[in-house]
This record gives C-alpha cells, sequence and structure tokens, in this order.
C-alpha cells in the first residue's frame, strides 16, 4: 500500500475497489472459458492485475492456468477468495475506505 503516498488514499481506494469488484467475474470468465487460449487471455489480464497488489500465489496459479494446467482451475476460486481478503485486510490496515460493493465480495 505504498502507492497510498504516491497516488493518494482516494485514488487507491477506487483501483482496490475496481479490482476487488471485477475479481469474481474474471474467476467465472477463466473457469467457463470455452478455449483454452480464451481461458489464458483472461488469465494472463488478471495475473497481470493482481501482481500490481503483490498477490503472488493467485498470480503463480493464474500463471499455471496461462499454462494449461488444468488442476489450477479446482483451486482458482478459494485463491481468488484469499487474496481478496488479504487485499480487503491491507486497506484496512493503510485506512483505505472502499466502496461498499467492493469490500463486501
Amino acid at each position: 500500500m505504498e502507492d497510498v503516498a504516491d497516488l493518494g488514499a482516494e485514488t487507491v481506494s477506487v483501483i482496490v475497489g475496481s479490482y476487488l469488484q471485477d475479481l469474481p467475474a474474471a474467476v467465472e470468465a477463466i473457469l467457463s472459458a470455452g478455449t483454452a487460449e480464451e481461458r489464458r487471455k483472461v488469465a494472463h489480464r488478471l495475473k497481470g492485475a493482481s501482481a500490481n497488489f503483490a498477490l503472488d500465489r493467485l498470480c503463480d496459479l493464474l500463471r499455471r492456468i496461462e499454462e494449461d494446467d488444468g488442476a489450477a482451475l479446482d483451486g482458482l476460486g478459494p485463491a481468488a477468495e484469499r487474496a481478496a481478503a488479504t487485499l480487503r485486510a491491507a486497506a484496512a490496515r493503510a485506512g483505505l475506505h472502499l466502496d461498499p460493493a467492493s469490500a463486501k465480495q
């Protein structure tokens, strides 16, 4: 959360809130993708966004999905939930006020 000093609490709150709101839809898009290529593209985008928050475990799982590791799909939902909880906790410690819609995900 060192970006708070650079970007300001309001901007960082919006960025974190947007990520948290988009996360469930991205996970669903990966899980319901019709082809490995569609799944890879969504996983790649989500991995990039997740890396911005140093959500390393989720990034590792998404990397495996990009590499077409079907077993990684089983852990995606729980990993995303843990990542969201980690990010919400970090935001709270930094004193950020998230939109209630993103805080309840």
